[in-house]
């Protein structure tokens, strides 16, 4: 015969009954869903490059692939230095000891690197315009980007203590 006190037989009940009641709770598991092939996506900023790249003659499309390579071949080494930079900046940040100098070389690092990838952009960018033929080419910014861009402007250019002329949404 089992000797158990009061405290441990109430436990063991209070827990039976919590676990019953767990398990009568549980909703059985919704079947999967059935796997469908992904439809093919294309952003509404990347439209007018698909639609122009469908006009490219092969000549064309060959020096558009080239001037891609070219580009992905150039950007990734100073996208991992980039991410090095700023891995090293927030261990700097983080630090024990404060280091502000070494905190701000960090800082300029990544901001040389950051004006290294935007002049490799535009001049890619700018190899790709002379690729693409007149008519529909992509700027990179939907219009969404564009309506921002335009009421960014028109914010900076009012004057202070005049009135805002940008059209609230």
């Amino acid at each position: 015969m089992i000797v158990m006190s009061k405290g441990v037989k109430t436990l063991t009940v209070m827990g039976g009954i919590v676990f019953g009641a767990a398990l009568y709770a549980a909703d059985p598991l919704p079947a999967a869903p059935q796997a469908t092939a992904p439809k093919p996506r294309v952003s509404q900023e990347m439209r007018p490059v698909t639609n122009a790249m469908s006009n490219l003659t092969p000549e064309q499309r060959t020096k558009y692939q080239e001037a891609n390579q070219r580009y992905r071949q150039e950007q990734t080494p100073l996208y991992e230095k980039l991410r090095t930079a700023r891995r090293e900046l927030e261990q700097a940040i983080q630090a024990e000891n404060l280091d502000e100098k070494l905190i701000r070389d960090k800082a300029e690092q990544i901001g040389r690197i950051e004006g290294d990838l935007a002049v490799i952009r535009a001049k890619h960018s700018k190899e790709l315009r002379t690729i693409m033929p007149q008519g529909p080419r992509s700027t990179g910014m939907n219009s969404t980007n564009v309506q921002f861009q335009q009421r960014l402007q028109s914010i900076v250019a009012t004057p202070p203590g005049s009135t805002n002329t940008a059209k609230p949404r």
